[in-house]
């Protein structure tokens, strides 16, 4: 059985992260969708790294107690805490078994966090931004949106806010439950290359390993080796293999997360900026 890789060289700079991508998003629209997803990537960060919380301040207590000064207790910490869950990890059937599969699962629900936090902010950073321009980005997506819908009575909101209106209408081209469909949306109101920045490779694998735990259990099927073929990892899995979960994936793909968000939130910020 694979190792977990939850260990302190592993989660360095994941432990290390704090959220500093609001301070410079000059479009007062963006601040809230921004913050929330900063708050959404920090709850994912925050559960990963509960289990050597947990630990080391078990045992940090105990130092105190015994009179070991704060500043050495500080720094040691990390190591402490990551030592205690890998010998957890190791202990003797089944308490290591158990243990195991506990930090497995958890380890998925904060891979699952990663998309949705990344979902959730490109759907509203969309509705946001053509909600703040509703002579611009709101009468093209409204004009879009009405070309392909089926309903003679569909008119443009009162209020101007044709992001919100869209998004709970729900007519094609929008959609924002897969990243195609994300992407379609962005290239009617920003052009294609904005909207290519949804369609990074490492993004679609996001959403494909999301699509596997979700629905299948962590098991790779045919779809999942279809949108993997020419992946530099995940291309050797097979139809039937487990997707090899840990915290190292978990890492990796937090910061593949961020750095696709941040070019995403960069780029709609500029034009925005550029066509007050």
């Amino acid at each position: 059985m694979a190792p977990l890789k939850y260990d302190c060289a592993t989660l360095e700079a994941f432990y290390t992260w704090e959220p500093n991508i609001l301070a410079s998003i000059q479009s007062p629209c963006l601040h809230r969708v921004v913050g929330v997803f900063e708050r959404n990537l920090r709850r994912g960060k925050l559960l990963c790294l509960l289990p050597e919380l947990l630990a080391a301040s078990t045992t940090c207590t105990a130092f105190a107690i015994h009179g070991r000064p704060q500043e050495e207790i500080d720094a040691i910490r990390p190591v402490i805490g990551f030592a205690s869950v890998e010998g957890a990890l190791r202990a003797a059937s089944p308490v290591g078994e158990e243990v195991r599969d506990s930090l497995q699962h958890l380890l998925e629900s904060v891979f699952l966090n990663h998309w949705t936090a990344f979902e959730v902010l490109a759907t509203d950073l969309w509705i946001d931004a053509v909600d703040a321009r509703p002579t611009s980005l709101g009468q093209v997506a409204f004009r879009k949106a009405a070309s392909n819908a089926d309903n003679p009575l569909m008119v443009f909101p009162p209020d101007g806010k044709a992001g919100t209106y869209l998004y709970h209408l729900k007519v094609k081209p929008f959609g924002w439950n897969m990243l195609d469909h994300m992407a379609r949306g962005y290239k009617v109101c920003f052009g294609t290359p904005l909207s290519k920045l949804l369609l990074e490779p490492e993004l679609m694998a996001l959403q494909a390993i999301r699509q596997i735990l979700i629905h299948r259990a962590g098991i790779a099927d045919g779809r999942f080796v279809g949108k993997m073929k020419g992946h530099s990892k995940w291309s050797a899995l097979e139809a039937g293999d487990s997707f090899p979960m840990d915290a190292e994936i978990v890492s990796a793909y937090f910061f593949e997360t961020l750095r696709c968000a941040i070019a995403l939130i960069q780029a709609v910020d500029q034009w925005l900026i550029e066509n007050p």
